[in-house]
């Protein structure tokens, strides 16, 4: 499980970051997106 401690964008105010959870107001398909960044350290170039 993924906590999230920032959101960005919710138009409907329909995520809770407390719970992390996504209540639908509407029945229908939903399109979920994230993007995930991992950085292990820095890198010295032509050293």
């Amino acid at each position: 499980m993924i906590n999230f401690d920032v959101l960005e964008y919710d138009l409907g105010n329909n995520f809770n970051i407390t719970t992390d959870r996504f209540s639908c107001s509407y029945r229908g398909y939903y399109l979920i997106s994230g993007m995930v960044m991992y950085i292990t350290g820095k890198k010295k170039l032509g050293a």
